[in-house]
């Protein structure tokens, strides 16, 4: 399950419900947090949690920030539970 902008995975773990489902039907929960990054929203520079899905919304990266592989990150994270 990944969060929002300005999320955090405990947060979604806290509130979503699913940690209720999960231990009612026996599911198993992968619940992350992005990075925080200094992005540019609109014009406005912030720091936030932001998962890197570029280029489908409207930000983009601060010039001295690099960005990570957010994807990579997702499919490790799936290996490790699948074994």
């Amino acid at each position: 399950m990944l969060h929002g902008t300005g999320g955090n995975g405990t947060v979604m773990y806290d509130n979503s419900g699913f940690k209720e489902i999960g231990e009612s039907e026996n599911i198993l929960r992968v619940i992350t947090s992005s990075l925080r990054r200094c992005i540019i929203n609109e014009g406005v520079q912030e720091t936030t949690a932001k998962w890197n899905s570029q280029p489908a919304e409207n930000w983009f990266y601060c010039a001295y920030v690099a960005p990570h592989d957010d994807v990579k990150f997702l499919k490790e994270v799936l290996i490790v539970k699948r074994n």
